[in-house]
Order: structure tokens, then sequence, then C-alpha cells
């Protein structure tokens, strides 16, 4: 079956480069309907992602003859260990054979769990784990996507990662330094540890959305009393050792810390670092907001924190509102007062102005089978009366998802989840992914916070993510039943645009000041959407100096801006979205010793706020507002004008379908592989 898939998307792929999309239909043994280009090429990549499903389910029967050595259960989440030497990549296939991907480490106690696991089977050899930066050279991320950036704990060895000339791409716990990290070649054969499960789930909170706070004396008060060094202040930004409240009896239970934050802030993750023994560590506490300093509103409460470990814990799964902030101490290890470190306030300044997108009903698809009264439609449906109730699966599944097409691209902030209101069959945590093509999603958000036994919609925020199509997955109900969803309600920060053509233009070009954090590819996507165009192309100084003008009188002058300018290649070879290399250009505007050199993996470019807008390089994957172009712009402002014009929506279509279709069949193989290496190794 997989040869015939493949020599099927080979023909597909052929065809592609020289015909029309109707053609393409018919290439595929399809009789040709009257169908639009996007319903033909729609309806192809659906046929064809299902017979990859069933490809996979056939891989997955040979490749389960590769059995690990070890596994071990840590709360909802198997480790498997595998003694196997393979590359990286095949490491990955494999662990994801079994519904699962190379193991992510994010705690202290995590990494030792894995040590103890790994010295059972051989204490000699390495191991690959979930680490790479194979996406963003020195951007390391964790096989689910999170970056190590947001995390609170890193574990290399001394000098690592070293890098290799950029060669050393991928993670492995280093036998040789006690089973610390390092980078190493991917296609260097190692033992390697799977993850099934999610792990970690809130040990890791994005880079940047928790805030220091420097407040004026009075601002922090706390309960009992306190020795100097030793008061609320100095968990949060100022000096001290520890907070110790004292005279107030064992098991009080009620140990809080009031914090006036002078503004109004939106919070969805907290951070908490006791000292570590046994004895003062805090085991729970909950937490409250207050717009006046009186009136409390209960927005978190825990009793999962883990005592005798120093490490920073996050918790997320909550969105609270408010000027005022109390923190309460519910519990201890042994009932003595708390002796806290640190705690961290994740989230923004003021409280958001959240829109709720009106979803489609139509393309939506969902896992498992459901009737007519519960298909994964009634999710978005506004009515309390009905809900999701996807059927045929295993107990246990896990894997209840939704995808939906927006119909266009959103930048989502926040998710607002409502349960049936049991403690069987509703939510209690999940995760929410993006696509623009529904074949590579990207993580956006996950939690396992969500309340079962209440049917009060529950709201989650403090993310941001830009996407067309979006995946809704159940990761956990109380008992292993499927769910039952009554509702979701999906929200939007709107985005603050300003638009104009260049005076004297007669392409009639429009360049549109976008202002709305996300990421460079999200960026371009919204372009290529939302405005039939791309990012900007800056050849001359009059678009400069247009663009900065537009940015001034329409949005933020102290926010930095997206343009279409990127090196694809990582060697310099700098070329404007229409495909214009730079250096046929007369027109550069560089900042002061920018750019950085090739291999800094700093991809993207940005207009520089801090340096007068003059262009500064930086990873494609930081969030920052942009500049969208409509139009062919300054044709004359370049050599030769290398540039192609902007085709037909039906080139660019095809364009993208030919992309998509090479992703598909490079997966294809990819499975064959594993297929072929199973059937070997038996």
């Amino acid at each position: 079956m997989a040869k015939a898939l493949l020599l099927l998307l080979a023909a597909l792929t052929c065809t592609a480069a020289g015909d029309t999309p109707d053609n393409i239909v018919e290439a595929a043994g399809t009789p040709a309907p009257a169908l639009s280009a996007a319903e033909g090429y729609e309806e192809i990549l659906t046929e064809i992602l299902e017979d990859i499903d069933e490809i996979k389910d056939v891989s997955d029967r040979h490749l389960h003859g590769l059995r690990s050595t070890a596994q071990r259960t840590r709360g909802n989440t198997v480790y498997h260990v595998f003694a196997q030497p393979k590359t990286y990549e095949q490491a990955q296939q494999t662990c994801r054979s079994i519904s699962g991907h190379l193991a992510d480490i994010k705690t202290m106690d995590l990494q030792k769990f894995i040590e103890g696991l790994i010295r059972s089977v051989d204490g000699r050899q390495s191991y690959w784990m979930g680490l790479n930066d194979k996406q963003v050279e020195r951007v390391w991320t964790w096989s689910d996507g999170t970056p190590i950036s947001g995390c609170d704990f890193s574990y290399w060895a001394p000098g690592e990662p070293n890098d290799g000339h950029g060669r050393q791409d991928c993670g492995q716990l280093w036998s040789y330094a006690g089973f610390k990290w390092d980078d190493v070649e991917c296609n260097s054969q190692k033992y390697f540890i799977c993850q099934v499960g999610p792990g970690e789930e809130n040990a890791c909170i994005p880079e940047g959305s928790c805030l220091t706070h420097n407040l004026p004396r009075g601002s922090v008060t706390g309960a009992g009393r306190t020795a100097p060094n030793y008061g609320p202040e100095t968990v949060f930004g100022g000096t001290g050792i520890t907070w110790n409240p004292q005279d107030l009896p064992r098991n009080y239970n009620n140990w809080w810390i009031r914090w006036d934050m002078q503004k109004i802030y939106t919070f969805s993750g907290f951070k908490i670092k006791n000292y570590g023994d046994t004895t003062h560590d805090v085991t729970a506490f909950k937490l409250e907001t207050s717009d006046d300093g009186s009136t409390w509103t209960q927005v978190f409460s825990t009793g999962s924190v883990r005592p005798g470990t120093k490490d920073m814990q996050s918790f997320m799964g909550f969105y609270g509102t408010g000027r005022y902030w109390r923190f309460t101490a519910t519990r201890t290890a042994t009932g003595w007062q708390p002796w806290l470190v640190k705690v961290r306030f994740c989230g923004v300044e003021g409280r958001p102005n959240h829109e709720a997108v009106t979803v489609p009903t139509s393309g939506i698809s969902g896992a498992g089978t459901a009737g007519a009264q519960n298909g994964p439609e009634k999710a978005v449906d506004g009515n309390a009366g009905t809900f999701w109730n996807p059927q045929n699966l295993p107990r246990n599944h896990n894997n209840w998802w939704i995808i939906f097409d927006f119909q266009r691209v959103y930048t989502l902030s926040a998710i607002q989840v409502t349960n049936y209101g049991d403690t069987t069959h509703d939510v209690t945590a999940f995760k929410l992914e993006t696509s623009a093509d529904k074949v590579t999603w990207q993580p956006v958000y996950s939690t396992s916070g969500v309340r079962p036994g209440t049917n009060q919609p529950q709201l989650f925020g403090g993310f941001s993510g830009t996407g067309r199509y979006w995946r809704f997955t159940v990761t956990r109900t109380p008992q292993g039943w499927q769910p039952w969803l009554v509702e979701l309600r999906f929200y939007t920060i709107p985005a603050s645009e300003g638009q104009g053509e260049v005076q004297g233009d007669t392409t009639h070009t429009h360049f549109h000041v976008v202002g709305m954090a996300v990421t460079a590819q999200d960026a371009q996507a919204y372009c290529r959407t939302n405005q039939k165009g791309h990012l900007a192309d800056i050849k001359s100084k009059v678009v400069q100096d247009f663009v900065e003008q537009t940015i001034r009188k329409h949005s933020n002058p102290n926010e930095n801006f997206w343009v279409g300018l990127q090196d694809s290649t990582g060697n310099s070879g700098w070329q404007w979205a229409d495909g214009t290399s730079l250096t046929s250009c007369f027109y550069k505007n560089w900042g002061p010793s920018e750019p950085d050199p090739a291999g800094s993996g700093q991809k993207c470019v940005q207009l520089d706020a801090s340096n007068g807008f003059t262009w500064k390089n930086d990873y494609c994957n930081t969030k920052k507002f942009f500049v969208c172009q409509t139009g062919p712009g300054d044709t004359t402002a370049c050599r030769g004008n290398s540039a192609r014009e902007i085709g037909s929506e039906a080139e660019k279509d095809e364009e993208e379908m030919i992309e998509d279709i090479e992703e598909v069949l490079e997966e294809v193989r990819k499975i064959e592989e594993e297929l072929e290496d199973a059937e070997q190794e038996e």
C-alpha cells in the first residue's frame, strides 16, 4: 500500500508542476467533478491523509516488534527506554509509532527519574531525548514545541551546547558527563527514551510572559510577624532570604501575601519556589484577585505543589484580572509556617479587549463517530443544551480531537471551555494547536487545570497563536471515558491596522501596518490570507519613509515590525518576499552592526524602533507587529527587476499545493523507511 501511494503522490506532484488543478484531479484517478481548484485540492489531500493514517496503522503494527527494554510510569505518563541504537529522527519515529515522542525533561525531578531508569538498562550508553535546535539554530526546543527558554530548568554539561560548527542540532543525555545534556550530530546512533503521555505539563511558561515588578514600599503585606530579610517583599523582586511568617500557630493554613500591583494586570500563570526542605515547603495554595482590595475573587487553587525541591514550579490553567492579588499558602509539608523563596506572576498588563471569533460550522471534523445530535459542530453552536460526544473509541484514548476551519487567519489569545458538569465525561486536560494547511501543526497552549463537576464556563488565556486551522484535543477526562463537551469559545485581540499607498505610485500598491504581535511565519500567513499579499518589500527610501509615517500615525512607534526580508538559506542570501535578491537592489537600511553574521540563526528582518526603524535581523519565531504589502511594489528599484511578479491567485494556490503535496510525500517516505527498517530487524 505504501509503495502504491508513493507512486500516486509522485504522479500527482509531477502533474501539478505543469497542469491545471482540474488535470491534477484526473491524474489522481478521481473523476473530475465540477469543483473549484481549492475544493479539488482539498478533496485530494483529505483522501491522501486518510491513506497515510491507514499506512501508519500498518507501520505501527510492524514497529511494535521493537519493544522497549524498560518502562516506568510517572504520574499520567509512561517513559520507555529503547536499547537499540538509532539516529535522532529514527528514534523520534519509533516514539511516534507508540503514540509518544522523545522524552521532554523539563524539571530536575524528572531528570533524576530518567537517570535512574536508564542506569537500570545500561549506564555506559548515551541516550537521545526530545531536545533539538533543528528549526532555528540555537533556539533549543522540546519535542512538544516548548522552547527551553520558557522553562526554569536546563542541565547542560560544562561548555555545552557548543554548536559543533552548526552541525550539532540534537540533544543527548551524555553518559560521559553523568547524563548532563550535550548537543551532537543528529545522524549519530544512540539509545533513546520515549514518553507516552503529557509529561510535565505545567513545567514551562512561555518566555517573556512572566513579569518582574519593582513595587513601592508598603505595596506588599503579609500574615504574621517577620524579621528583617524575611518579609513578604522578599519573594517578589525584593532583597532578602525567604518569607518566614512567625507568631502563628502550627496548621494555621492561612499564610497570605497581598500585593498592590499599582496597575491592572491579567495573569494566567504563576511560579513558586520553595525552600526545598520537607518541613516548611508549601504544598497547597490559592490565588485571589480584586479591583478594590476588599472584595476578593478566587481564580486558582492547587494541592499539588511538590515539597523537597528547590526547582521553580509553574502553574497555569487559570485566568484572572485585577489590580490587587493575594497568595495564600493553605498547607505546608508538616503544618509549620512556610519558608517561601520566590513567586512570579505571568501574564500581561491591562484588561485585554477580547473579541469572540464566530466559527464557521462548515469544515468541522472530529475524532470517533457521533450521531447527528452529538457531532463536533455542537461544540460551537452556542446551545448549552447540546454537546459533542465522540464514540467508538477506547477508554483512555486521550486523543479526542476537533479540527476547525476558521476560513481566515486569526490570532487567538484565549479559549473558553464549558463542560457537561459530571465527573465522568468532563474535560480535565486539553491542548490547542494551529496550522496553515492541516498537515503540519504547531502547539499553542495546553493545560491540565480544567475543573470537572461544573457546567460553568472556564476561561484559559495568556497565550498567542496564529493560523487558519485549529485543533482542540481533549487529553484527559476524570475516568478515561470520552468527553461530553458542551461549548468552546475562541477569543482574539483585534488587530489595529493602518494602510495606504505611496503618493505618486502608479502600481496601486498598498501597505498595511498590523498591530498584532506574531511570529514571522504567522505574519506572512496573515498577509497572504487576509490581505492577498505578502510581508512588505521595502526596496526604496520612499517606501521606507512612507511605512515609518504609517506606523507613527496608526500604530505603536515603540514596537518592532516584521518586513519581507529573509535569509532563507542561512548564508546571508537575503531576499525580499517577492523573490528579489537584496544584492540586486540599490537601497539598504541596515542598523549599526547589522545584520548578524550567517549561522546566527537570525533569518528574519524587523524594523527596529530603538534605532529609527533601521533593519535588524532576529529569530523568526519571536513575535512582533508587522507590515503587509498588496500589489507589486516598486518594480524599478532593483537591477534587472529580478523579482517575479505576484502571480494570479490560481498560480499561488498551485505553488502552495505542490509544497503541501511534497510535505505529504516526505512523510510517506519516512513511513516506508521505518517499515523497511522494521522488516530487516525482524
